[in-house]
């Protein structure tokens, strides 16, 4: 693939097929600078958002739509979910709970949540509530954002759970969310940490509808190689749970939990053009309806240096690219660095050097 180089990007963005970076400095759209003194910038499915800290005064602004507050110091942008931005700061003598409040871009309004709700992680918003995690890291709450009222909870430690690790997604009714088990209970397992479970729940009321907890294992013997599995996808196109690493590819039904695909890695690895991705040493960083975007470990080198396309619907690589610095040498890319559109991939290596390929 045909190849172009941007040095100096701190972190980019894709919206509507628009290029988006910042250098820690200014804010650029497709190589145009349309922000200056910007330290960061963040992203929603619909906007663009600038943070700007001038004089000591720190300031966000939309850049399509030139809608502009200020925040005071101390407050942070958290993130962002549909429409909204969420900025907190921490309670004073409180290491655990931030108070919050929520910037609505479309109302040009904001709700202030001044009794510090914990949320862990990034919640999911869907209409007027908002789904996340308690600080008991087990607990999903539904927060009906008008009237700052609990609607349901959900207590996971029912199912063995030690942690939630993330909120996936909404597909249909069903909230889908991954954690862990406490496996002190099983004697193969029992030294096994961190052994992962997805579950999804009702929308409605919060109450559990399907489970899926099978041992994900890795290699030929099953004792001992399990999955660590840490960046699962939820496919809002298809309607699939999507694992794309330790040595997997595996999707499962949202609605129902069901495994529809599983394929061992270890056993047969992908390779294109002479040149082959690390079973080990390999993560997803984008997933559409049609296609997974990763990094991983190519050769001897454990680094991942290598941008892969992984084609669903054939279950065969389309692309697998080196990231090289301008002296041939590969350059490791942090991780969810790897994004497309549907005329280009881009990488951001961890150098900062943005690295964009023309897709045949």
């Amino acid at each position: 693939m045909k190849k172009t180089k941007i040095i100096k990007v701190k972190n980019y963005s894709l919206l509507k097929n628009d290029l988006y970076y910042d250098n820690g400095k200014d804010l650029f759209l497709n190589d145009v600078i349309i922000g200056k003194d910007v330290f960061a910038h963040r992203k929603s499915s619909e906007y663009i958002i600038g943070f700007k800290n001038v004089d000591g005064v720190k300031s966000s602004y939309i850049v399509r739509g030139g809608i502009g507050f200020d925040f005071e110091d101390g407050f942070y942008p958290n993130y962002i979910v549909g429409t909204s931005a969420f900025l907190r700061n921490k309670l004073s003598g409180d290491n655990k709970r931030w108070s919050y409040f929520m910037y609505d871009f479309k109302e040009n309004t904001s709700n202030s949540y001044s009794e510090g709700y914990y949320f862990l992680g990034y919640p999911v918003r869907e209409n007027d509530n908002l789904f996340h995690v308690d600080e008991d890291l087990k607990t999903i709450k539904n927060l009906h954002l008008p009237t700052e009222t609990t609607l349901w909870q959900f207590d996971s430690s029912e199912l063995g759970i030690e942690k939630i690790s993330k909120i996936m997604g909404v597909f249909g009714e069903v909230l889908v969310v991954f954690g862990h088990k406490n496996t002190a209970q099983e004697s193969y397992l029992s030294s096994v940490p961190d052994l992962p479970i997805f579950f999804g729940i009702s929308v409605a009321n919060g109450s559990l509808l399907w489970q899926q907890d099978v041992v994900f294992m890795s290699g030929k013997n099953e004792r001992d190689t399990h999955c660590r599995i840490s960046l699962p996808f939820l496919n809002n196109e298809t309607g699939k749970v999507i694992i794309f690493e330790a040595g997997q590819y595996i999707e499962m039904d949202a609605l129902t939990g069901e495994i529809c695909i599983w394929q061992n890695l270890h056993e047969n690895p992908l390779s294109l053009n002479g040149l082959s991705m690390d079973p080990f040493f390999f993560d997803p960083c984008q997933v559409d309806e049609s296609f997974i975007y990763f990094r991983t470990g190519i050769g001897e080198s454990s680094r991942r240096a290598g941008v892969g396309v992984f084609d669903r619907k054939k279950q065969e690589l389309v692309a697998l690219e080196v990231l090289t610095d301008d002296s041939g040498n590969p350059v490791e890319m942090g991780p969810l660095k790897v994004q497309a559109t549907k005329d280009e991939i881009y990488a951001l290596d961890l150098k900062q050097t943005l690295h964009i390929f023309e897709r045949e």
